[in-house]
């Protein structure tokens, strides 16, 4: 299957800052010219497209070989292509041997409806090359702090590839990110926490890292060298020729954009490591070299392995320590909500269990709004201003949990109290008349030290928005804002919700069964006051009776007991 980001046509016009975003850097229809590609359609294994330079490496031209089953081309190419896995697109298949007196590495993988056969010269290595630098990560993973994992991977990397710097770059929520381990020259300046803007690494180029592990560029000053043709039918009639897709392919040119930003950087080849959080880029390893950089592709798969290591690794402890919080949120609320959960008052209940939920969400404050009624505890906004923001978010829909750690780039209004409360994450129980909890964090400052300033942009003499030019140490303080609100929070928060909610459901059902027993005994009530009117009828008459007598004074005996009588 395809990358679902594949577009039908090239980006038209030139590139430039303003639409790298929106560059296909996945067909470029160029590669670097230290290998050359022959492309192959799948459903005739005939040879569709080559680099312009496959005379210098296969002894032949491009009209040549274009037109030939790959069989005929050569009996072991034909066999490397029978050994691609089609279940899995982008996966390598290699073999070394001597292609028209030349000592060559071919790798091939299938993407799509083509079959890619790169080649690159062959050096003298072993199958041990990297067995010596594996033992060595492995060592380092060890009983150690990530922080320790990090400089430790990142330095063994290094001296096994020779690159001036080594990095490992890490993304943020927002896509920005920054250098948390660095190895490098002594005579270099350090890139040490230093953050980049998200521009800096495109959504494109983020896709392609999540789907091919190892990028190498071996010379930003060398011409790309262009295929023949560059695009190409996949189903023989040539009607519609579509560009080639060269997402997994090593000798992919890089984008004229990030060749100019390398140059910018005084960076003459560089090379990255993919390092995934599942199928989500989590960083990269980021290597640095002066001047021109070139790796065998044994060394190269070496390189990736280590990338796959520590994604493996640095998921295994993620993991772990998911797991050990969720065990804490959990202890933690099964040791309180028996109580919350015993009362009556709802709205109480949660005003007293307050102290132990705003710990367990790591805010400052909490508010509970019930129809008109609201309650607060600890650092939060007023009565008033918590309504406010209950309202707003009930004509955002029906999100259960939302968090902002910015109230006011949500709801401007909030600007009024961003001194005091900047973040939020709001939690709705049950139907929306069940309620909202509320759990505020006041403003958290902060200083981010960019490499150049991320706000400003540059252009050449012609008024073109270029890549910038300056990575000049830039300070930026941030105030207005909350800490962010992690994983963990909202994880704590959704166990939350599902545990009040069975509160509310419990309540709910409590509050009907207590009804029920009213109404019975409203009914009982009703009988009796029936049976009760019915039955003293008779005795309240000569009562009434007896009354009279008393009322009409003393008579004389006879009448008085004919009267008594009857």
């Amino acid at each position: 299957m395809e990358p679902y980001f594949l577009p039908g046509t090239l980006l038209q016009g030139p590139v430039e800052l303003t639409n790298c975003d929106r560059e296909p850097i996945h067909i470029p229809a160029t590669i670097q010219p230290h290998g050359c590609l022959l492309v192959v359609r799948v459903s005739d294994r005939v040879i569709v497209s080559a680099s312009e330079n496959v005379d210098e490496w296969l002894a032949t031209s491009v009209p040549d070989c274009l037109g030939q089953r790959i069989e005929q081309f050569d009996a072991r190419l034909g066999e490397l292509v029978d050994s691609i896995t089609p279940i899995r697109e982008g996966k390598r298949v290699r073999q070394t041997f001597q292609l028209r007196h030349r000592n060559v590495v071919a790798s091939a993988h299938q993407c799509g409806d083509l079959y890619l056969i790169e080649f690159e010269q062959a050096h003298d290595e072993t199958d041990s090359v990297g067995a010596e630098l594996i033992g060595q990560l492995f060592a380092g993973l060890e009983g150690k702090r990530l922080e320790d994992v990090y400089q430790s991977t990142i330095e063994i990397i290094r001296e096994f590839t020779g690159f001036d710097r080594v990095m490992l770059y890490r993304f943020h929520e927002d896509d920005h990110g920054s250098v948390i381990a660095e190895a490098k020259r002594e005579d270099q300046e350090a890139f040490l926490g230093l953050h980049y803007p998200a521009g800096d690494i495109p959504i494109p180029a983020r896709k392609l890292y999540e789907l091919n592990w190892i990028r190498l560029l071996a010379d930003v000053n060398v011409d790309a060298v262009s295929m023949c043709p560059p695009m190409v039918s996949t189903d023989g009639d040539q009607v519609s020729p579509k560009p080639i897709n060269m997402s997994y392919a090593q000798l992919r040119a890089i984008s004229p954009i990030h060749l100019e930003y390398l140059r910018n950087m005084n960076v003459g080849a560089s090379m990255s490591i993919s390092i995934l959080n599942g199928d989500r880029l989590w960083g990269l390893i980021a290597c640095h070299h002066r001047g021109a950089k070139l790796l065998s592709p044994v060394q190269r798969d070496v390189c990736e392995l280590a990338g796959s290591l520590l994604s493996t690794y640095l998921s295994s402890r993620r993991q772990e320590d998911l797991l050990a919080q969720r065990v804490a949120i959990g202890e933690s609320i099964a040791k309180h909500i028996s109580k919350l959960a015993s009362q009556d008052d709802f709205q109480q209940a949660i005003i007293e269990a307050a102290p132990w939920l705003v710990d367990l969400l790591n805010a400052d404050g909490l508010a509970f709004r019930q129809g008109a009624h609201v309650a607060c505890w600890g650092s939060t906004p007023d009565e008033e201003q918590t309504a406010e923001l209950a309202i707003r978010l009930d004509e955002q829909g029906d999100d259960n949990i939302f968090l902002t750690d910015c109230i006011a780039d949500w709801f401007p209004q909030a600007a009024d109290y961003q001194a005091t409360t900047a973040g939020m994450l709001a939690i709705r129980l049950g139907r929306r008349q069940a309620g909202e909890l509320l759990f505020f964090r006041g403003p958290y400052s902060s200083t981010i030290q960019w490499a150049g300033d991320p706000a400003k942009n540059e252009a050449d003499e012609s008024g073109r928005l270029s890549p910038r030019k300056s990575f000049a140490k830039f300070t930026e303080e941030v105030d207005g804002r909350s800490r962010p609100w992690t994983p963990t929070d909202r994880e704590a928060a959704g166990t939350l919700q599902s545990t009040l909610n069975s509160v509310v459901v419990e309540q709910a059902a409590r509050v009907h069964r207590i009804n029920e027993e009213l109404r019975q005994l409203n009914a009982d009530l009703d009988a009796f006051a029936y049976a009760a009117s019915h039955d003293l009828k008779e005795p309240l008459r000569g009562i009434n009776h007896y009354l009279y007598l008393l009322e009409q004074g003393p008579q004389d005996d006879s009448t008085y007991q004919r009267g008594m009588v009857g």
